[in-house]
């Protein structure tokens, strides 16, 4: 859920990285971020879920 509001917030909120000559705003903005954050967040332990008995 946290990665969802950064990625609304950096898409919509007009957020500008310049990088040199190179700068980054809005939606490709929010899909790098995304990217990043899903790969440094950690999504789970690993461990399958135990079923319902």
């Amino acid at each position: 859920m946290i990665i969802v509001a950064v990625i609304l917030v950096f898409g919509i909120g007009g957020m500008v990285i310049n990088v040199g000559a190179v700068s980054v705003k809005g939606i490709g903005l929010a899909g790098i971020v995304g990217v990043v954050l899903n790969l440094l967040l950690p999504g789970s332990s690993g461990k399958p879920n135990k079923p319902v008995s």
